[in-house]
């Protein structure tokens, strides 16, 4: 069985037990456990606000993250009074953003808001997930 995003947090093997040997994740973002910039930077954040990071970050949270740099990084260009079309037209300009290891650089334009166009591949193997890919 191949899993996305969705169901591919690291808590699966430890649910799921043996039904979860074999499934393969596909994972774009970076969860805890993890190493590199960015997870040590929300580990901090989330250590300085009292909270464990180990019971907090996983997938979706790293994905919701990942979405407030961006948008930060869009609006930090914007010159003079922020406008939904200005937001819009630096927020397509974005290429190749730097996310500390959290995913793949992300880009957007006009025509694609895509953001990651890469995701890591893991392998449930011995109840741990192991990268493949």
């Amino acid at each position: 069985m191949i899993t996305t995003i969705w169901s591919s947090d690291p808590l699966v093997p430890t649910l799921a037990k043996q039904a979860a040997e074999g499934v393969y994740a596909i994972r774009p973002f970076a969860v805890y456990g993890d190493t590199g910039p960015g997870i040590e930077k929300i580990t901090k954040f989330l250590t300085e606000d009292n909270r464990d990071p180990a019971t907090v970050i996983n997938s979706a949270y790293v994905q919701g993250w990942l979405a407030g740099e961006v948008v930060l990084t869009a609006l930090r260009s914007v010159e003079g009074p922020v406008t939904g079309e200005k937001l819009k037209t630096a927020l397509e300009g974005l290429t190749d953003v730097d996310t500390g290891e959290l995913s793949a650089p992300l880009s957007y334009s006009a025509t694609s808001h895509m953001g990651v166009s890469d995701s890591a591949v893991y392998q449930i193997r011995n109840g741990e997930q192991v990268l493949v890919s």
